[in-house]
């Protein structure tokens, strides 16, 4: 889609003073069109001011997304076309507006400034840099506009000259520390983070990549520093999970939960499939292991790849995690030292197994969720043990057992950081990493070692359970 917007803009507004003019009146309309009459958020409820506000109307509403992207994708042109301060001049301008024009609706142009504040064309050199490294020219790889999500980012789609008809679609982003200079050409914000990647989130897209629960990932560093001036600029690279390199002889797509929880929701809980059971069993257990946040109470950060067949006219499918938090150190907890990421220590008590069992405590879903409805289900319950089973396991060398996925992807980080230290700066002058450096990696190291116990916590403590019921 966006870059159907980007060729159609493109044809429309052949100038820069046209596409000017149309940024300039694409503003002040959005700044004056009423979003909330058919806003609904999560449970139907309207949010009511603020950020937040802004925020879920563009999740909801088609309409502001579509003028937040045409605003995005005129600056894009403009910023090709040599306005190198597109972003900052925009920025002014929704200033000016929200200050001098009165808006009727001031929150739309809140939303707008953080869509621009994360629009960054800087990086896109880059990025067609390192994608023209598998075999295609610059011209083929188009970088598109992110109109939506808090870090900055862009849609990527790679056209094959062998294959044309079916390019391949990555996204990427920001890691979640990122943190830009002050430099006015930028338009970018600082964010809250440090500035410097938190090597635990790198770790995990591989792990949840290796064991067949996330997208297939990489990790581009910044290259540009000067032109991009990111502290320490290391862009997340995911493939679109809907791709197929065969579309003659299935269909795929992803979907994520929050586009299919209707269907899920009015779907009996005897007819969900084991596999969706198994699947949303997995991805609990592992966001309690690895004590990471916002993944299934978050709704756009996981979904369903369903691929279906043509032949056989049958459908398979399969849940994957695209988004999350990777845990913090939380205040406090200092002291646990390299336990600092057990699950007792960091969710200030309680046991893995209970935790799990009960449903709660470090996960708290909704009573009439659906995620809690078929976590929940007798039936679910039926599958605990097959599943921590094929988990520890694994089932081929695409979809590999915990254990062996997180050592392949400590060792993947640690040859990612050694290939890449002169670029991101990571060394002293006589070679040696600096000690934040060292910090960062025996913190990886720690929550490698932590989270491996969590898992087998929680696996031998449901398999006692599970026998104990069995003698009963």
């Amino acid at each position: 889609m966006e870059l159907d917007v980007l060729k159609s803009l493109k044809e429309r507004f052949d100038k820069p003073e046209k596409q000017r003019e149309e940024v300039t009146r694409l503003i002040n309309e959005f700044a004056n069109k009423n979003l909330t009459q058919s806003a609904k958020v999560g449970t139907g409820k309207l949010h009511d001011k603020g950020r937040n506000k802004g925020k879920e109307i563009m999740q909801t509403i088609s309409s502001a997304e579509s003028d937040v992207l045409d605003i995005m994708c005129l600056a894009q042109l403009l910023f090709e076309g040599g306005e190198k301060q597109i972003s900052l001049r925009i920025r002014r301008q929704i200033l000016d507006i929200a200050i001098e024009g009165e808006p009727k609706y001031p929150e739309n142009l809140i939303y707008l400034q953080e869509c621009l504040t994360n629009f960054k064309p800087a990086i896109y050199k880059n990025l067609k840099e390192h994608f023209a490294k598998f075999g295609v020219s610059e011209d083929d790889v188009q970088c598109l506009p992110k109109p939506t999500g808090q870090q900055v980012g862009a849609k990527i789609v790679v056209k094959d000259p062998r294959d044309p008809g079916n390019p391949k679609v990555f996204y990427a982003k920001s890691h979640q520390e990122f943190c830009s200079r002050s430099d006015a050409q930028l338009g970018t914000r600082t964010s809250n983070g440090t500035g410097y990647v938190d090597l635990k989130e790198l770790f995990m897209y591989k792990v949840l990549e290796k064991i067949g629960y996330g997208p297939k990932t990489e990790f581009v560093p910044d290259r540009q520093i000067p032109e991009t001036g990111v502290e320490e600029g290391i862009m997340i690279i995911t493939q679109d999970s809907g791709y197929t390199s065969l579309p003659s002889v299935k269909d795929k797509s992803f979907k994520t939960f929050t586009q299919i929880r209707d269907e899920i929701a009015t779907t009996p809980p005897e007819e969900i499939t084991n596999e969706t059971k198994r699947d949303i069993v997995v991805i609990d257990m592992i966001s309690r292991a690895f004590c990471l946040g916002d993944v299934m109470v978050n709704s756009g950060n996981f979904g369903r790849v369903d691929v279906e067949t043509r032949a056989s006219e049958t459908t398979k499918s399969k849940w994957k995690v695209v988004d999350f938090l990777p845990p913090k150190v939380l205040k406090g907890k200092e002291y646990w030292g390299d336990k600092k990421y057990l699950y007792s220590p960091y969710y200030g008590g309680g046991d893995i197994t209970h935790g799990f069992k009960s449903g709660n405590f470090s996960h708290i879903y909704e009573e009439d969720s659906p995620v809690n409805m078929i976590l929940s289900d007798r039936r679910t319950k039926e599958l605990w043990g097959s599943t921590i089973t094929s988990l520890e396991g694994g089932k081929s060398e695409r979809k590999l057992g915990l254990e062996r996925a997180v050592q392949e992807s400590f060792e993947e980080i640690q040859q990612f950081l050694d290939r890449n230290k002169d670029t991101l700066r990571l060394t002293e002058v006589d070679g040696r990493f600096k000690d934040l450096t060292t910090r960062r990696i025996q913190d990886l190291t720690a929550y490698r070692d932590c989270t491996l116990r969590n898992f087998r916590e929680l696996s031998e403590g449901l398999k006692r359970d599970s026998s104990r019921e069995t003698r009963l």
